[in-house]
C-alpha cells in the first residue's frame, strides 16, 4: 500500500504542476479527476470490501512431527463485483511450547470461492492452533485499507504426535504379568479359574476338568476352557513437561516409543506427567489405550519453573518395581519423593545429553540414561525395563 501511495502522491504532484503551468479547463479537470479519483475508488470498492469473507478448513485433526499439515484458506465476497485485495495473516501457535510462526498470503477477493492449497509442517510435538490472526482488505487503487474482525472462534486445532522409534528394550522378569492383578489380558491366556479367555478343541494331555460339557455338547465336538491371564501395573513413566522444545521432543518420543513397544505386547504399565495443570496420567495397557491418553497430554502445556514436580506426600501407584523419570533437569526433591514412596523399586532418569548431573543421583540408589536426540534408539540400546 505505501508503494500505491507514493505513486498516486507523483501522478498527483504531476497533474498540479500541470495545472499550475498550463492555466485552462483541461489542466483543471485532470488534476480534480486525479484529486477525487482515491474517494471514487473506496466508494465503488467498499462492498465488496465490507463483504470479504475468509474461511480456514483442515482435511485431518492430527499430524506427527515433521509431516505436513494440509490447510485450505478460502476467500470470497458477498458483492457481484470482485473486491481489491486481501491480505491474510495465519498464524500457528503450539501450546506446548509456547512457540509461534505465520505466513502471510496476498490475494484478490471474487465473488466465486478463491480457495489456496497451503501445507504445514510442525518441527515439535504438541498441540497446534491454527487461524487468521489479520483479514486486511484494501480498495482497487491500494490506497485505502482497513482491518476486518474475525469470529473468536474461526479456528482449527490438530494434535502433532510424537515419533514412535523401532526399538527393542531388554524385559526383567519384575516387568511381566503376574497373578496379583485384577485386570486381564486379552490376547494372552493365563491359569486364573475365575475368568474364562476363549474356547478351543480338545488336545491331548489337556485337563479333564476345563472341557465345557454344556458347549461340547450342543456343538458336538470337545471344547476345552483356556484361562485367562491376570495383570497389574509393575513399571512407572513419570515425565516432566518442562525444558525447551528439543528437550521436550526428545522425552516425548522416548515415551512414544517405549509405550509403544510396551502395548504391543499388551504389558501393563501407568504413564504420569507433570504439566501446568498438575498431575495427569493413565494406566495403558493395549495401543487402544494410547490415543486418549496423547491427547491429554499434549494438551496439558508445560510444567511452570515455579511448580515442583513431585510434592512430599504426593500419591503415586503401589506396586512400582521400575520407575522411569524421564525430565530435562535432575531435581534432587522428586527424586526423594520417589524413593520414599518407592524403596524397593528400580530409579531410572532418563535425560537428554546437556543435562547437569547431580552429586545425590548416587545416594538415591538412581540410574542416569543420556539421549541423544540425533540417535535414540542407539542410546536406548541396552535399556532394561
Amino acid at each position: 500500500m505505501a508503494k500505491n501511495r507514493l505513486e498516486y502522491a507523483l501522478i498527483l504532484l504531476c497533474t498540479a504542476l500541470f495545472y499550475i503551468c498550463f492555466v485552462g479547463y483541461l489542466s483543471f479537470y485532470v488534476f480534480m479527476l486525479t484529486l477525487i479519483l482515491p474517494l471514487f475508488s473506496l466508494l465503488c470498492s467498499l462492498p465488496a470490501m465490507l463483504g470479504v469473507r475468509a474461511e480456514l478448513h483442515a482435511a485431518v485433526d492430527s499430524t506427527h512431527k515433521g509431516e505436513s499439515l494440509p490447510l485450505r484458506l478460502q476467500i470470497r465476497t458477498s458483492f457481484f463485483l470482485p473486491g481489491g485485495r486481501v491480505k491474510l495473516q495465519l498464524q500457528l501457535r503450539n501450546t506446548l511450547t509456547g512457540e509461534e510462526t505465520g505466513e502471510s498470503f496476498s490475494l484478490t477477493a471474487g465473488h466465486a470461492p478463491v480457495r489456496i492449497e497451503h501445507r504445514l509442517a510442525s518441527e515439535h510435538c504438541g498441540r497446534l492452533i491454527f487461524r487468521i490472526s489479520e483479514l486486511r482488505v484494501y480498495d482497487y487503487l491500494g490506497l485505502f485499507s482497513f482491518r476486518k474482525r474475525q469470529k473468536r472462534g474461526d479456528s482449527f486445532t490438530a494434535l502433532c504426535y510424537p515419533k514412535v522409534h523401532p526399538i527393542f528394550p531388554g524385559l526383567l522378569p519384575s516387568t511381566l504379568p503376574d497373578l496379583d492383578g485384577d485386570r486381564y489380558s486379552t490376547v494372552r491366556s493365563g491359569d486364573d479359574p475365575s475368568e474364562i479367555f476363549g474356547l478351543r478343541d480338545y488336545r491331548e494331555g489337556d485337563r479333564l476338568s476345563r472341557i465345557h460339557w454344556k458347549l461340547s455338547e450342543k456343538s458336538g465336538k470337545t471344547l476345552v476352557k483356556e484361562l485367562s491371564l491376570p495383570i497389574s501395573t509393575r513399571l512407572l513413566f513419570l515425565l516432566d513437561l518442562n525444558g525447551d522444545s528439543g528437550e521436550l521432543d526428545c522425552l516425548l518420543d522416548v515415551l512414544a516409543s517405549l509405550s509403544a513397544f510396551l502395548a504391543a505386547q499388551e504389558l501393563p504399565h501407568r504413564i504420569q506427567y507433570r504439566g501446568s495443570g498438575g498431575m495427569g496420567g493413565a494406566d495403558i495397557l493395549r495401543e487402544d489405550d494410547l490415543p486418549l491418553l496423547w491427547k491429554e497430554l499434549l494438551c496439558a502445556g508445560r510444567r511452570k519453573p515455579s511448580q515442583p514436580l513431585l510434592e512430599p506426600g504426593q500419591a503415586l501407584p503401589s506396586g512400582i518395581t521400575h520407575a522411569v523419570l524421564l525430565c530435562s533437569q535432575l531435581q534432587p526433591e522428586a527424586l526423594s519423593v520417589l524413593r520414599d514412596a518407592m524403596p524397593s523399586a528400580r530409579l531410572t532418569v532418563l535425560a537428554p545429553q546437556g543435562c547437569l548431573p547431580i552429586p545425590e543421583l548416587n545416594a538415591f540408589g538412581a540410574e542416569l540414561l543420556r539421549l541423544d536426540p540425533e540417535k535414540l534408539p542407539e542410546s536406548l540400546s541396552g535399556f532394561m525395563l
